[in-house]
């Protein structure tokens, strides 16, 4: 499965081989700032862990959830994927990504974006009508690229994540088909 986004990037399956790339741009400790769910520090036992839940989450769908944004040469250099999701039958879910941080600030994450909405609602197969993200409340760029993407607010979420002790205020976003 490829998702061509423009002639920098394009979007498709995760696979074994992404597992270098991953420890590598995980050593940016901004990325685990400014995400939920990605460890710090990563090694060999993140990454393998992560590529097989994306495999058996892959198996149970019969499409993949989570994909690699992949430089034209076939580098990995970012993520994007859907999550809470039950069933192939919901029809809301959440949408998740990172970028390597020497591709920051060049409009590639905002076309990912819209290109992987679009295929989520047209092309993926799920029924899904809604696609929310929860950003932290002092995550601009991320807002940032939601609102070219598309996105309109819908909230704010005080306290709304706990992380390394402390509680972080969220906003609310959502692209409706």
């Amino acid at each position: 499965m490829r998702i061509n986004v423009n002639d920098q990037v394009y979007i498709s399956e995760i696979s074994t081989e992404d597992k270098e790339d991953y420890i590598e741009h995980f050593k940016e400790r901004k990325i685990f700032e400014n995400t939920l769910a990605i460890p710090f520090p990563y090694g060999d036992r993140e990454a393998d862990w992560w590529i097989n839940a994306v495999q058996e989450e892959t198996r149970r769908f019969g499409t993949p959830l989570n994909l690699a944004i992949r430089t034209t040469e076939g580098q990995l250099i970012g993520g994007i994927g859907l999550m809470s999701m039950t069933s192939r039958n919901d029809h809301a879910a959440e949408i998740g990504y990172w970028l390597a941080k020497s591709y920051w600030n060049k409009g590639i994450m905002t076309n990912c974006i819209k290109k992987f909405c679009k295929w989520v609602f047209k092309e993926s197969g799920f029924e899904i009508v809604r696609i929310q993200a929860r950003v932290f409340a002092n995550n601009e760029a991320s807002t940032k690229v939601l609102l070219k993407a598309g996105f309109e607010p819908e909230g704010y979420m005080r306290k709304r994540f706990f992380k390394e002790g402390n509680y972080i205020d969220a906003r609310l976003y959502a692209l409706i088909r």
